[in-house]
């Protein structure tokens, strides 16, 4: 528990800042760069991206799923887990699969993970350092600190640990078609306006 009962608003967040500075030196650590640079490869080189994430994963799938469609990539991402199994079963060689699993073990997702393997889709595994049903199934591991047991108040610094990753990845994806890319974001920011333009 990163707070206890009697402390303060100034203590919480004092607690919090050292716990998640922490969590990052940590994360700089357990990740392999040439795992990372190898998981970037895929999402650069891939026909289409298939990102997946489950509760508290879900918000650093979204993440890079969002970023990832302003920069022009063909990205796929279903909250409803049905329609997430019926899309992963279209997968390629040619994609890529990412996915966002603290703990490694959440049925829905290791299925879509299976049928991904079936097909010969690359996986990416954003997951705890501690082998897993789902570290033993992807291609690529890009390891968190274990810094949270799996029963815990709160997804808190594993979120934040998946969420620099997610980030991380997307950064490294863009960053040698900058112009390309800043180009599409420009256009897509201009269609965006019409939504605030008034009509008269």
């Amino acid at each position: 528990m990163i707070v206890t009962k009697d402390d303060k608003a100034d203590e919480v967040m004092t607690k919090l800042r050292v716990s998640l500075s922490q969590n990052f030196e940590d994360l700089s650590k357990t990740i392999d760069i040439k795992d990372l640079q190898k998981a970037v490869s895929l999402i650069k080189k891939s026909r289409a991206v298939y990102i997946a994430g489950i509760g508290a994963s879900s918000f650093s799938a979204k993440d890079l799923f969002y970023k990832l469609i302003r920069s022009g990539k063909t990205v796929f991402y279903n909250d409803d887990v049905h329609i997430a199994l019926e899309r992963i079963y279209y997968s390629t060689p040619k994609d890529v699969m990412i996915c966002f699993s603290y703990s490694g073990l959440t049925q829905e997702l290791l299925l879509a993970v299976k049928q991904a393997k079936k097909n010969k889709t690359p996986i990416v595994a954003v997951t705890r350092k501690s082998e897993s049903p789902l570290s033993k199934l992807a291609d690529i591991n890009l390891k968190l600190p274990d810094h949270e047991s799996l029963m815990r108040v709160g997804a808190i610094n594993s979120t934040f640990a998946q969420m620099f990753i997610s980030n991380v990845l997307y950064l490294c994806s863009i960053s040698s078609d900058l112009g390309e890319v800043k180009q599409e974001m420009e256009a897509t920011g201009k269609l965006l306006e019409k939504l605030k333009e008034r009509n008269d």
